[in-house]
């Protein structure tokens, strides 16, 4: 059960062409009583995939959401509802590795920026990696999710802050190698490529 100033590891799944792909996000949580991993991704789910959509091509599709706690280390959730497809279907797809990037901006010096690259971009919304025109202002809106303190309806007093989970501060390693930051903003940057992707 997640309690206030625990961390949770928010991992985003989804598929591309029978290709696992995965998102990781950082959230410190509040609320005026506990509540379970479950819920929480169960929540998320009507948030996050419904905004990363708007950029991401129709041959990927969001097929879940896994919650870990990584204060108490021990506690899990996970939900999978219907799958939730990208809504460009013009074009084709681009192959996984080539992903949106957005920046997860450092708040001090010694600390690190964290980064998140959206796989499922369609060749129509860029143009030599740079974001067309038509796709400029989701792209700039997915960003505010992002980097935006979540809150659920019905539920008063819950709020999920967004951050950045390091091993390193200050150019050393940490012990224990653990350090979450609070984001000081998000914002979007473009394409990029994640090599772990290519097959």
């Amino acid at each position: 059960m997640a309690q206030t100033g625990d961390i949770l590891r928010v991992v985003l799944n989804q598929d591309i062409r029978g290709q696992l792909i995965q998102n990781v996000l950082h959230y410190a949580f509040a609320a005026n009583d506990a509540y379970s991993e479950t819920l929480i991704a169960e929540r998320l789910w009507d948030i996050l995939p419904n905004a990363l959509i708007s950029i991401q091509h129709s041959e990927l599709s969001h097929t879940s959401i896994d919650v870990y706690n990584l204060t108490d280390g021990v506690s899990v959730g996970s939900f999978a509802g219907v799958p939730k497809i990208g809504l460009v279907s013009a074009g084709e797809c681009l192959p996984p590795f080539v992903c949106w990037k957005y920046v997860f901006r450092r708040n001090r010096t010694v600390e690190r920026n964290g980064y998140l690259r959206l796989a499922g971009v369609p060749e129509v919304a860029q143009s030599i990696g740079v974001v067309v025109a038509a796709y400029a202002d989701e792209a700039d809106n997915i960003a505010t999710v992002l980097g935006s303190v979540q809150a659920f309806a019905g539920i008063e007093g819950l709020s999920l802050t967004p951050g950045t989970w390091s091993t390193i501060y200050g150019g050393q390693v940490r012990v224990p190698p653990v350090f979450w930051s609070r984001v000081g903003r998000v914002f979007f940057a473009n394409t990029t490529s994640q090599n772990t992707r290519k097959r």
